[in-house]
């Protein structure tokens, strides 16, 4: 039996995996299936890969924003001497 996409979409996630499990215990997966668990798992490690490397560029812009903070001060200090 189908379901429409409004149904499917209404469902939580633990509710897919109930009826995904339900339903994998009678069939047998063919190559696709195997295709696309290796596609999801190389989605997932661009996805952490992405989010290292944005964590990073935001620690590398508060550096730079306090390395420019502490050059203005100084500037300003040699400014006044």
């Amino acid at each position: 039996m189908g379901y429409s996409l409004e149904e499917l979409r209404s469902w939580s996630d633990d509710e897919v995996v109930r009826r995904h499990d339900e339903v994998a215990a009678n069939t047998s997966p063919g190559t696709s299936f195997y295709l696309a668990e290796l596609d999801r798992r190389a989605l997932m490690a661009s996805a952490r890969a992405s989010d290292a490397l944005a964590r990073k560029s935001y620690n590398l812009t508060i550096a730079n924003t306090v390395l420019a903070v502490v050059a203005v001060i100084l500037a300003l200090i040699a400014l006044f001497k």
